[in-house]
């Protein structure tokens, strides 16, 4: 640390995770971004009495938040063609845990799980998002309540039945 004239200055140049993420993303290397994305931008740090630097920290988070969904829905989708079901529905999983009240991410999950023919993760997390936009008061956006909507038409014993554990 440098402090000419009472001004505090970091003396050498340091890498930011944050840094490295945008040059990813800017360089469209997916695998990098959702590799480099670990979690909220300065999780758990605030600075009480600083509007202006909370303001800052709020708009980075998001800003971090949004690349890595963007990366995180091409490349799950990638993965899906590649037919790498289970890192496709890891990674969906991952993004709908970061962006909790995307819709967007939720679908991106329920359709990896589509995808790999796994019903049951399919009627599970069906179930959790409807109860989800239920206690925040939400209707379902149209993309989600016809992805929804189809898959109930598919698979009408599913929610009939619930879940039934088979005895063997």
């Amino acid at each position: 640390i440098h402090s000419p004239n009472g001004q505090i200055e970091l003396a050498l140049s340091v890498t930011l995770d944050r840094d490295q993420l945008t040059e990813a993303a800017h360089a469209g290397n997916l695998e990098s971004v959702v590799r480099l994305y670990r979690g909220e931008f300065l999780a758990g740090f605030a600075a009480p009495g600083s509007a202006d630097f909370e303001h800052w920290a709020d708009v980075e988070r998001a800003r971090c938040r949004g690349i890595f969904l963007r990366a995180a829905e091409s490349l799950a989708r990638r993965w899906l063609d590649a037919g790498r079901f289970r890192d496709a529905q890891q990674l969906a999983r991952r993004a709908r845990d970061a962006a909790r009240l995307s819709e967007s991410a939720w679908r991106l999950l329920l359709e990896c799980h589509i995808a790999a023919g796994d019903q049951a993760s399919v009627t599970l997390e069906q179930a959790a998002l409807e109860s989800l936009l239920s206690s925040e008061s939400r209707e379902p956006e149209p993309a989600t309540r016809a992805l929804l909507t189809r898959q109930r038409q598919e698979h009408p014993e599913d929610a009939a039945r619930g879940l039934v554990a088979e005895l063997v």
